[in-house]
């Protein structure tokens, strides 16, 4: 149960910081878009 827990942590840990990082890409494209 240990393992499958620290699987799911590390799992959202990584799509958590995807969506961050796709998020900062959009907004600076968005940004650099618009000006």
């Amino acid at each position: 149960m240990v393992e499958v827990i620290v699987i799911l942590a590390m799992g959202g840990v990584i799509v958590a910081v995807s969506v961050g990082v796709a998020s900062l890409v959009i907004y600076l494209f968005g940004k650099d878009g618009t000006d």
